[in-house]
């Protein structure tokens, strides 16, 4: 007994142990799933962010595309709409100063220049020099010095010549040789009524507008006039060019006395319109103007795109640097971009691998990209750190559970198991200490039944009650001992060569008290087949199996059991079939469970306290075999064991 509890106590470590280190085990490996979780979140969190700054910004930068097709739409409706209400020399100022283009040529219905004209002044003169006239006077004047000379040549000239280009250069050279002849009488004279009488008052026809501009350009050379009278002069030139209303210049006249102004001191940012004549007088000259069909931005040259609405007078030059200043001022002012810096990439452009997100656009900046690359990239990392710490925390608390689940789970089973074992050892204990005094009073109780004489029936009916109470108590109390053997590990399995037959017939005379006192009739099938089994454990699992269907058996009909066995590949098959109350589904799936009773009403009727199928189950587990059970309500219930031939 004492030999027995010390297996016991040892096994029961044992249990613990086992169930501490599969409870450490279940409680690492998802601490390390967690651990292998976070470190793939950590590595994976960037490229994640990322993607959600993707989708977050795609769908704005594309309202931003949207938005900025409109923008540029309604800048060219404005700019043919508006522009074309004053003349060609006043609709380019208007476009330029409104900052609607960095260029313009207005044409005419029939698609002639309007304004600017196609041949510059520069050229004009160029060509006006070639004549003797002129090869003659400059000699003069400025090889040989002999402005006298010079000044007659340029007064021929002023008379004969018919051009008023020609005349205007010709009276402000004339001018120039007077005061370097110092006759500031007849240099006044020259000029005395266009200057005092019409330009003061800005009066006069286009010739003497152009007349009195050369003139009073020449002014500025000389030293007759007063500084305060050449600030005067300055301040009526700078008047004069920059009216495009009543001034009736032509484009290349107009940068002809803008640029001698300017090469007298006056400053460039005075005339606003000076680099854009500049730059589409250029682009005419150099035959790189042409009207493209297409309501979209147009390449020219180097960096300067074209538009043109067909049908319309009037074609816009830009450059590349304006097209992007003021596509990024209404794209910054109309949307808010957090943490990335955009930008408008020009068609053909290399591809930029690390944009974040890209947007072709259409429409008048047909082919052009919108695209966004990260520019804060602490504002990158703050979002990224703050999923980081997230998954972080949550990492830490989800091991923090896990451990203190582990620990709660540890504590509660370790007190389950000191209960459990208190309560096997109390019914191991128990079950010893009742089985000699039942084997005495069996003892006894058969041997005053084998007296003949000196009872009477009543005493003989009550000592045969005995008997079988103490027989079912001794097979209830051998139950409750195999049980706990089995819930320690303490059974021991003793495998050798079996004959089936023989194991069923010592099953079958171990109850045949009970069969004949239910009257039950027992068929087996007579099949002599050998297996390697435990051979008393193998009588006990018939045993209970043969009880079973005794207690459970039908009551209005006369109790069969079925006996049969094969050879199915390396199994044997063992049937034991019953006709009585069955089973339904739920009871079936539970009948193997430990102290599971069918029916409570039932087992206020039937001995047994639930543990014979579950011993049963474990016995048939221990010899690497399956029990399983077929029934049907009010036919019966089958028991079907398959065991190996050859326990491995």
């Amino acid at each position: 007994m004492h030999k027995e509890n010390r297996i016991y106590r040892k096994s029961a470590w044992q249990s613990i142990r086992r169930f501490y280190f599969l409870l450490g085990l279940g409680i690492a490996i998802p601490v390390l799933c967690v651990l292998w979780f976070m470190l793939e979140a950590l590595q994976n969190e960037r490229l994640a962010v990322k993607q959600n700054f993707i989708r977050l910004y795609e769908a704005q930068l594309k309202s931003a595309a949207e938005a900025l097709e409109i923008f540029w739409q309604e800048k060219f409706y404005a700019a043919e709409k508006d522009g074309l209400k004053h003349g060609p020399a006043s609709a380019f100022k208007w476009l330029i100063l409104n900052k609607l283009a960095d260029g313009a040529v207005i044409v005419d219905e029939e698609g002639q220049h309007q304004y600017p004209e196609s041949q510059s002044i520069e050229a004009m003169a160029q060509n006006k020099k070639r004549n003797s006239l002129w090869f003659e006077a400059e000699r003069e004047e400025f090889v040989k010095g002999n402005a006298e000379v010079a000044n007659s040549i340029y007064q021929k000239i002023i008379n004969e010549s018919e051009n008023i280009e020609e005349k205007a250069l010709s009276v402000q050279s004339s001018f120039r040789c007077l005061l370097k002849l110092k006759k500031y009488s007849e240099a006044l004279t020259l000029v005395e009524g266009t200057l005092i009488e019409n330009i003061m008052k800005k009066e006069g026809e286009t010739k003497s507008h152009k007349v009195q501009l050369g003139v009073l350009v020449g002014a500025l050379t000389s030293s007759y006039f007063l500084e305060d009278q050449k600030t005067q002069i300055k301040k009526i030139l700078v008047e004069r060019l920059n009216d495009y209303e009543n001034t009736y210049l032509k484009s290349s006249e107009r940068r002809f006395f803008i640029g001698q102004l300017i090469g007298y001191g006056i400053p460039e940012e005075t005339f606003p319109t000076m680099t854009a004549e500049a730059m589409t007088a250029d682009l005419i000259n150099r035959n790189l103007y042409k009207v493209t069909d297409g309501e979209f931005l147009s390449p020219v040259t180097g960096d300067i795109y074209s538009w043109h609405k067909g049908g319309s007078n009037m074609t816009l030059f830009f450059h590349e640097s304006t097209v992007r200043q003021q596509s990024m001022n209404f794209l910054m002012s109309t949307h808010v971009w957090v943490g990335v810096e955009l930008l408008l990439v020009k068609p053909d452009s290399d591809i930029d691998r690390d944009a974040l997100a890209s947007f072709r656009l259409s429409g008048a900046l047909k082919n052009w990209q919108l695209k966004l690359k990260i520019s804060d990239q602490a504002f990158f990392e703050a979002e990224t750190e703050t999923k980081l710490s997230l998954y972080l925390w949550t990492g830490f608390l989800i091991m923090f559970g896990l451990i203190a689940i582990g620990i709660l789970v540890g504590r509660l089973v370790r007190q389950q198991i000191h209960l459990t074992r208190i309560k096997n050892s109390l019914v191991t204990t128990v079950s010893h200490e009742l089985k000699t005094p039942l084997s005495s009073i069996r003892l006894l109780v058969e041997t005053l039944l084998e007296k003949k004489q000196g009872l009477d029936e009543q005493s003989r009916e009550y000592l045969q009650l005995i008997a079988q109470e103490n027989s079912r108590l001794s097979r209830l109390i051998h139950n409750f001992l195999t049980f706990s053997r089995l819930e320690a590990n303490q059974l021991s399995f003793n495998f050798g060569a079996v004959n089936l037959n023989n194991t069923v017939r010592v099953a079958i005379q171990s109850i045949q008290e009970k069969l004949t006192k239910e009257n039950v009739e027992v068929y087996v099938e007579d099949r002599n087949i050998e297996l390697v089994a435990d051979a008393d454990l193998l009588v006990v699992v018939l045993t209970n199996l043969i009880d079973n269907a005794i207690k459970y058996g039908s009551r209005d009909r006369q109790k069969e059991i079925f006996i049969t066995a094969r050879e199915k590949n390396s199994c044997v098959e063992i049937k034991c079939r019953d006709n009585g109350m069955g089973l339904n589904a739920r009871d079936a799936r539970k009948i193997f469970e430990r102290f599971y009773r069918v029916d409570n009403q039932l087992s206020r009727s039937t001995e047994g306290c639930g543990l014979g199928l579950n011993i049963v189950s474990r016995i048939i587990e221990g010899h690497s075999g399956t029990i399983d059970v077929e029934s049907q309500l009010g036919v019966g219930t089958t028991f079907i064991i398959s065991l190996p031939k050859l326990v491995g």
